[in-house]
């Protein structure tokens, strides 16, 4: 049940970044019951009067078995209920302790008993062997390269450059044969004011041309001149007019 909800639930729907609260409930009760109930059974084997060697086997793997129950307990409880990081927990005390009890029953099993494989067999379980750890050991080393080699950003050119519409690309032949423009000058000069002392240029051109040597026009003569006339200044009138009022 637990892997049947593990393979079809466990995905990442798009755009969350943790799992919903009921899918990790249920794993957790799910997972936690399996390890109770088989601890329940190594239990009572080791309580059974029809085993009559290897009831130490029994204890060490249903220790370990509860142990690990525990584990999950804690562990529930220090990420979900206390909000804490779940990296270092109390559970993990009692995950280490698991795999102490359940190394130690199966050596027990082992151990006393003589095995008689031959080379093939052995070879077999070096293998199994061998394939476990790495299974174990290499999804926790490409993690950790994965985390530490940063990814190259990308280009600027990716970025900023930009293509330009069909409409404003040029062919090639016409645009080189295109004059070229000159580039506007970001600070145009001041034009300052026309001076009015000089006529412009247009109109001095259109002038004729004077002639260096052409002779100056000579002065009239003093008979060609007209007569001066000196001006005579009016005389003042006296008062009364031009007779003078006699005294009675």
């Amino acid at each position: 049940m637990a892997i049947f909800i593990f393979l079809f639930f466990s995905v990442l729907p798009e755009g969350a970044d943790s799992r919903s609260a009921w899918y990790l409930n249920t794993i957790t009760i799910i997972e936690t019951g399996a390890f109770l109930f088989a601890s329940f059974l190594c239990f009572r084997n080791w309580q059974s009067s029809q085993i009559v060697s290897g009831r130490e086997v029994w204890l060490s793997i249903g220790i370990g078995l509860l142990l690990y129950a525990g584990g999950n307990i804690f562990f529930y409880l220090w990420n979900n209920v206390f909000g804490l990081d779940p990296s270092v927990s109390f559970g993990d005390f009692f995950y280490l302790l698991s795999y102490v009890f359940l190394a130690i029953g199966m050596f027990k099993a082992v151990l006393p008993r003589r095995l008689n494989l031959d080379i093939k067999q052995w070879a077999i379980v070096a293998i199994i062997g061998v394939l476990g750890i790495a299974l174990a050991v290499f999804p926790s080393l490409g993690g950790e390269e994965s985390a530490i080699t940063p990814t190259a950003p990308p280009a600027l050119s990716t970025l900023i450059g930009l293509d330009a519409p069909a409409w404003a690309q040029e062919p090639p032949l016409l645009n080189s044969l295109q004059p070229k423009r000159r580039p506007l000058n970001p600070f145009p000069l001041k034009r300052h004011p026309p001076n009015r002392r000089h006529p412009p240029m247009w109109l001095r051109r259109n002038r004729p041309p004077l002639n260096r040597c052409q002779p100056k026009p000579m002065p009239l003569n003093r008979c060609q001149q007209k007569p001066f006339r000196w001006k005579q200044k009016p005389r003042p009138m006296p008062l009364g007019g031009p007779w003078r009022r006699m005294p009675f």
